[in-house]
């Protein structure tokens, strides 16, 4: 039985092109690479939507981690300064198809393309009614926002750089699906080892699960992805829902052989999508090597 969702032929239902909110000027929203979002300082805490909004404001870092300009830790670069300029990104399909969420340039997040997210979502089939989406290296939140306007019930988000939150909180309200999105700033790969007790808090519903982690993750700490995703594999209800993107030319299905991948290619990135079904045998975590921690 295959293991992928099934496909979805021509546009996809309700892609209205209509704005609610000022847009920049000019019809084209410029394109950024799916390369990598961030890793930030390590901090595992949770704040309000308020003191992310004033944190955004005032353009400091995370709690315990650096200020924008010192130096990035160890396997970080930054991008070239042209890529710096704050840029609109497209929701391309449902109820709210048309609208734009807010980039704020952060060199450290790099959102998937327009065309490449589109081609994702008809990959699920387009329509997410009754699904909770879970966004492991949400950056942007342009992948939660999607699912949300595609019939997501809700988006749980994980990003690390602070700042990031802050622009999801915001886009969240202009938006207007603020009660439809649930923002945690945490180290993903921390959190990931105590999903049990967070899983067990969500609705008996199926999951799409996203991980787009900076793509230098799958080389540095893939064996704590993978467990991590084993992990959600052995957790997420029936039908629920994989996608997860690097580079070429990283090789989805040998390195994550829990899953069975339906992979697909948009140089430079690479997707797999997967879906749990029913016949699928239950897959033990594999085990974290000892030194492979942070």
């Amino acid at each position: 039985m295959k293991s992928h969702p099934r496909r979805s032929q021509g546009r996809l239902h309700g892609e209205s092109r209509r704005a609610s909110h000022r847009e920049p000027a000019g019809d084209s929203v410029p394109d950024y690479a799916a390369d990598s979002a961030a890793d930030s300082a390590e901090d595992s805490s949770e704040d309000s939507a308020e003191d992310f909004a004033s944190d955004a404001a005032s353009g400091s870092a995370a709690r315990g981690g650096r200020e924008f300009g010192q130096e990035l830790p160890k396997g970080r670069r930054r991008l070239p300064k042209e890529s710096l300029t704050p840029a609109w990104l497209r929701i391309v399909g449902g109820h709210m198809g048309g609208q734009r969420v807010h980039y704020n340039g952060d060199p450290n997040i790099r959102p998937m393309k327009d065309r490449t997210r589109e081609s994702v979502f008809n990959l699920l089939g387009g329509d997410l009614t009754g699904r909770l989406a879970i966004d492991l290296f949400a950056g942007t939140g342009a992948l939660g926002f999607e699912s949300i306007s595609r019939g997501a019930h809700r988006a749980v988000m994980l990003e690390m750089l602070r700042p990031a939150v802050a622009s999801i909180v915001e886009n969240a309200q202009r938006l207007k699906v603020a009660d439809q999105v649930e923002v945690h700033n945490v180290d993903t790969l921390r959190w990931l080892k105590y999903v049990e007790t967070t899983a067990a808090s969500w609705p008996a519903m199926p999951w799409v699960v996203y991980c787009c982690p900076p793509y230098r993750l799958w080389e540095t700490e893939l064996p704590r992805l993978r467990e991590g995703l084993a992990k959600l594999l052995q957790l997420s209800p029936i039908e629920s829902y994989f996608v997860v993107e690097s580079e070429e030319p990283f090789d989805i299905q040998a390195e994550l052989p829990e899953f069975d991948w339906d992979v697909r290619r948009y140089k430079p990135a690479v997707v797999g999508v997967a879906e749990h079904l029913a016949s699928q045998p239950s897959m033990e975590a594999p085990q974290a090597s000892s030194d492979e921690g942070r």
